[in-house]
């Protein structure tokens, strides 16, 4: 029975006084719609206005709510909507909830009495709390988010929330899918206008005040065969009549609480007919299908049925009735029912060929000598392509060809387009251009072209040989003058004496082509030049030889001048060999002639001949 507007006046008053109603207030307002921040980018809807006031007569006609608003430069997503929202809107007729939401508040829809549809978008659990409505109910979701009058829950639904359709006054019906294996505490207490109750046989538990005070119940079906879990007050009244599966009334007679109804077991009714939702279907490979078996008639015993393909290697089928389509071909999948009445159903499934949709290439241009080979490869989407197979053809044969495994030879020297062409009849292709050089060297140059050492020194001479793809890049080395420089097969220059020579790299793979460096050997200057004697004494007429050390060992010139600075006192020969002439002093010199202009002295003393005898 349906309260009146003073009544829900009252009520809500009371409920404010109590403290039940949070506080008045929002953060800020979109669109006509008010939310409250609960972190730096979620919001949840609130109330319109505020003072209690605002409760009745706010929001009203149809209501969409966005997945996320964007209010003063910054972006929040829609999470919930809170307690008592919508209470009491009376001129609410629909509202839209996003797929964002996840929460739905205590209370949000009671005392919507002109709402007739509720569209959930989501796959995820909403929970709502005590909605006295006469919503219908469409979602997606796998939790049930409110209750209204004559409700079919959809199959996606897995359980029904605590106080999901408590005090649904309005509740005369409603059909739980087999989909459902939990009916939460208070689920449906108070829905004192619910007559009966058809439990599938997929329930395993039901909440505490599950179906409390549900006065006009007087019938149960329970359908599962083994009693799902109730608790001591799941139901206030046991006079209902409790339909069980036939033979399993001893199971419900002695278990907990369903042992004080008066259980009676459901005749076995065996299918008259099945039917699926498809008898015919075209798939491509990897595609899926579901086909739903209808057994009739509709309080048929167990409704359950067996499917099969007839052939797996086309198109399998789960125990759900999902066909999954593996290659091309036709096979029949067949449902037969499970209770023993044999009858069956079929749906012939044609698994098509699955054309290409694309074709690539590993490479668009290629570049490759004479008388040599690479492969090229195809890849064709999709994966689930029936046939894969290509035909490949050259745009000229005489330059390069390919084989039907995409294998490319290179014959002479050109341009040639390959193409890979599908052959499932999606007529797609993709090009390759190759590019055929000359196997033989097409240039030769040397890293340096002049090169200056001193005897004995090296440099090493680097020859690049062009292009890249030339089959053999070795070179031959060779020096116009050994006995002024020499190279070795690795292009190591070495300088034996002054002159002058040139090295020449030729190519080794007959197209004779080269490149010189000149090399100048230049003579090594002495760096120091000392003598064996920087004093000596003498007497008239004897002798004294110098010896005059020129360095580095690798002077090129170690030949000196010899001089004297008095020929009266003592005279030097070109060999440094010293006469002493008369008594006095002088200083011999030697001075290098390679243009060095290096010397060293030594100072000659000659002193009086001193008699030896007197007679």
């Amino acid at each position: 029975m349906k309260r009146s507007g003073l009544s829900r006046t009252i009520v809500a008053i009371a409920m404010m006084l109590i403290g039940w109603l949070p506080s008045l207030a929002h953060d800020f307002e979109v669109n006509g719609i008010f939310y409250n921040k609960t972190s730096d980018n979620t919001a949840a809807v609130t109330y319109k206005g505020d003072s209690y006031k605002s409760y009745f007569n706010e929001y009203s006609g149809d209501i969409v709510i966005p997945s996320s608003v964007d209010y003063n430069g910054a972006t929040y997503s829609v999470t919930s909507i809170g307690e008592g929202v919508f209470y009491l809107c009376e001129s609410l007729t629909s509202i839209e909830i996003p797929n964002s939401v996840t929460s739905i508040g205590v209370c949000a829809f009671i005392g919507c009495s002109s709402l007739t549809s509720i569209v959930v978008d989501s796959g995820n659990s909403i929970y709502d709390s005590r909605n006295d409505c006469n919503a219908i109910i469409e979602t997606a979701s796998n939790t049930l988010v409110a209750g209204c009058q004559n409700t079919i829950i959809p199959n996606s639904v897995t359980s029904i929330e605590n106080d999901a359709f408590s005090s649904c006054e309005s509740l005369t019906s409603i059909e739980i899918p087999n989909s459902v294996t939990s009916i939460g505490d208070y689920a449906f207490s108070q829905c004192s206008s619910l007559t009966s109750i058809e439990i599938p046989n997929s329930v395993t538990r039901i909440g505490n005040y599950a179906f409390y005070l549900c006065e006009s119940l007087t019938k149960i079906t329970c359908l599962a065969t083994n009693p799902p879990t109730i608790k001591s007050k799941t139901f206030s009244y046991y006079s209902a009549e409790l339909y069980v599966p036939s033979g399993c009334k001893s199971a419900y007679q002695s278990a907990n609480y369903w042992k004080s109804f008066n259980i009676k077991e459901l005749p076995i009714i065996l299918s008259t007919s099945i039917v699926l939702n498809k008898t015919s279907a075209s798939l491509k490979a990897t595609e899926t299908l579901t086909l739903v078996a209808t057994v009739l008639p509709e309080n048929a015993t167990d409704k359950s049925v067996t499917w099969k393909s007839s052939n797996e290697a086309v198109a399998t089928v789960d125990a759900n009735g999902k066909v999954t389509a593996v290659a091309v071909g036709e096979a029949t999948i067949t449902a037969t029912t499970a209770d023993g009445s044999n009858l069956s159903a079929s749906c012939k499934v044609t698994v098509t060929s699955t054309l290409a949709t694309s074709i690539t290439l590993d490479y668009t241009e290629y570049e490759i000598v004479e008388k040599s080979d690479f492969q090229l490869t195809a890849t064709i989407l999709p994966e689930s392509t029936t046939n894969k197979g290509v035909v490949w053809s050259s745009s000229d044969m005489r330059i390069a060809s390919v084989d039907e495994n995409g294998l490319v030879r290179a014959y002479s020297v050109g341009e040639a387009v390959i193409t890979a062409t599908t052959i499932d009849g999606s007529n797609l292709s993709a090009s390759c251009k190759v590019t055929v050089v000359s196997s033989l060297a097409q240039s030769i140059t040397l890293d340096k072209t002049e090169v200056s050492l001193k005897a004995t020194e090296t440099a090493t001479l680097v020859a690049t040989v062009l292009p890249e793809l030339t089959t053999d890049k070795s070179v031959e080395w060779s020096s116009s003058d050994k006995s002024v420089a020499t190279i070795d097969a690795n292009g190591l220059v070495t300088a034996i004496a002054v002159g002058e020579a040139t090295i020449t790299a030729t190519t080794a793979d007959g197209s004779n082509l080269s490149a010189s460096c000149t090399v100048t050997v230049v003579p090594t200057l002495a760096e120091s030049i000392a003598l064996d004697k920087t004093e000596i004494s003498l007497e008239a007429t004897e002798t004294a030889t110098l010896v005059a050390t020129v360095l580095p060992e690798l002077t090129t010139d170690k030949s000196v001048e010899w001089s004297s600075s008095d020929e009266s006192v003592a005279v030097v020969d070109d060999n440094g060999v010293v006469t002493a002439i008369a008594v006095g002093e002088a200083t011999i010199t030697a001075t290098t002639t390679d243009g060095s202009n290096l010397s060293a002295s030594c100072k000659v003393v000659v002193k009086p001949t001193l008699a030896t005898s007197i007679t």
